[in-house]
C-alpha cells in the first residue's frame, strides 16, 4: 500500500531518473576536435536526422581550436581555481 509520502519519494525518483537521461553533456574539446562525431551524437539525442542539419557558415571549427586549454594562459590561476571548486558539479575534467 502506497502511502502519500512514499508515492511522492517514488514520483520524484522517476522524475529526476527521466530528467538526468533526457541531458546530454558535451565537453567543448569533443565539439571542436571530434566535431563530425559529436554532432551526429547531438542530433541522435534530439532526433534530428543528419540530413535535415542546417550548416552555420559563422562557426569554423577551425577557429574554435584556438580556445582549447586557453584557461591555462589566463593569469590569475586563483580564479580559475575557485570556478573549478564551485562548480565542481557542472564542470568536466
Amino acid at each position: 500500500m502506497w502511502t502519500d509520502l512514499s508515492l511522492t519519494i517514488e514520483i520524484l525518483i522517476w522524475t529526476i531518473h527521466i530528467i538526468i537521461k533526457k541531458i546530454l553533456s558535451i565537453r567543448f574539446e569533443d565539439f571542436v576536435l571530434k566535431h563530425e562525431e559529436t554532432a551526429r551524437e547531438m542530433l541522435s539525442f534530439i532526433g534530428i536526422s543528419k540530413d535535415s542539419r542546417a550548416t552555420n557558415p559563422r562557426y569554423k571549427v577551425e577557429d574554435s581550436r584556438k580556445n582549447i586549454g586557453l584557461w591555462k594562459s589566463y593569469p590569475n590561476q586563483k580564479v580559475i581555481d575557485r570556478i573549478a571548486t564551485e562548480l565542481k558539479d557542472y564542470l568536466f575534467c
